[in-house]
């Protein structure tokens, strides 16, 4: 088994997830591609990195951006994972394949999603 350290000082904020309202998800703003998932510049941030991204919900929803300036960047999402109560998001960004930063992790509440 290998390990990856990322030490406390090198944690970056969580990101966001758009539109909300008062805090909340609304599943039916998640439909089409209209959310987005938003991560703000960080300390550190530097073309050549690699932002990979993750969120946990109905199932997990993974991606990944190329950083090629000190910028805000956003991602379109799907709406599959929105299907349930709550959805957790966090980031590693990575050089050269390495892990380098780790973001605090965010929940929100998701209302209105579909019951199976």
């Amino acid at each position: 088994m290998s390990e990856i350290y990322i030490a406390s000082d090198r944690t970056v904020p969580a990101p966001a997830i758009e539109p909300l309202h008062n805090g909340v998800i609304h599943y039916q703003d998640m439909l089409d591609g209209k959310g987005v998932l938003v991560i703000n510049p960080y300390k550190g941030m530097a073309p050549g990195q690699e932002i990979r991204w993750k969120i946990r919900g109905d199932g997990t929803l993974y991606g990944f951006i190329d950083v090629t300036e000190v910028k805000q960047y956003t991602a379109r999402l799907s709406a599959r994972v929105f299907s349930i109560h709550e959805v957790t998001a966090s980031y590693v960004v990575t050089l050269a394949g390495e892990p380098i930063l780790d973001s605090s992790d965010v929940t929100y509440r998701v209302q209105g999603y579909p019951t199976k």
